[in-house]
């Protein structure tokens, strides 16, 4: 019941809600009294979600939308729709993301961009854009989802670490210019149960379509989003979620030799599997 109260009429962003954790996140928030707002590129996906939330037209507002490609007159726009239709927003979480399976030197130019583009410039061109309508709310809060990638670098997803990295910089920073303006949360993620490698950008920008080989072993994603609206009215500033892999943080900091011998070991079977070569000092 003190859930329930806190998401009380409650109007929620979720960018990246075409599938994966996105879905999932307005699937288990749509149980609450919420209205809840669902964008990604593709607008066909958003209405399927919205039908798997069993969200009515007055409880939801579909804005499709490329953060590749997003300008601030779009989003002035979108920020005046917002306010039409629910009158405020309360709550933004930046979901959506890019991934990659490719080694660092071998990976084009176009997807380093794109990738950065995706998950770092259109999250931080959004936020900046859309803030006035958000500091409106009495309660405004942004959650940022970031991953294990996001602390240490991992092999083959080398642009991937460098923009979730740089999201950590920016709202890290951001947070504690606004901090009594607004407040900025981190979902630290370890390995979730979602497509997003099969979606992820090879070398040369074609699509990876392979699972990885720990998928299977990672958390659902309806358990790992249940876990996140546990957690998305604490103070913390940072959640770590995830099974095992989530010790890592642990590891790379009091262990670092450990740390990367775990790690290379993975890429090991990853190479195997990808048909790449590692090397290691």
């Amino acid at each position: 019941m003190q859930l329930a109260n806190k998401f009380d009429q409650k109007v929620i962003w979720i960018t990246g809600a075409s599938g994966g954790l996105g879905r999932e996140l307005a699937i288990a928030l749509a149980q609450y009294n919420v209205r809840i707002i669902l964008s990604s590129r593709q607008e066909d996906k958003l209405r399927e979600t919205q039908r798997l939330a069993n969200l009515p037209p007055e409880r939801c507002l579909i804005l499709p939308m490329d953060l590749t490609s997003i300008k601030e007159e779009q989003i002035k726009m979108i920020g005046d729709r917002i306010l039409l239709k629910f009158g405020k927003l309360d709550l933004l979480i930046h979901n959506a993301s890019l991934s990659q399976r490719s080694m660092a030197h071998q990976t084009v130019d176009e997807v380093d961009r794109k990738i950065m583009e995706t998950n770092f410039f259109g999250p931080v061109r959004l936020t900046k854009y859309i803030l006035p309508t958000l500091l409106k709310s009495s309660d405004p809060k942004i959650i940022v989802i970031s991953s294990l990638a996001g602390k240490f670098g991992v092999p083959l997803r080398s642009t991937y670490c460098a923009a979730k990295h740089a999201l950590h910089g920016f709202f890290d920073a951001m947070k504690m210019e606004l901090h009594k303006k607004i407040k900025v949360t981190f979902f630290v993620l370890g390995g979730v149960k979602t497509e997003s490698a099969m979606h992820a950008l090879n070398a040369d920008g074609t699509i990876h379509n392979q699972l990885d080989l720990w998928h299977e072993r990672n958390m659902p994603a309806d358990k790992c989003a249940k876990e996140i609206i546990q957690k998305l009215h604490s103070n913390r500033d940072e959640w770590v979620i995830g099974r095992v892999e989530k010790f890592g943080l642990w590891l790379k900091l009091h262990f670092p030799t450990l740390h990367k011998k775990v790690l290379f070991s993975f890429y090991a079977k990853d190479k195997e599997n990808l048909d790449q070569e590692p090397s290691i000092d």
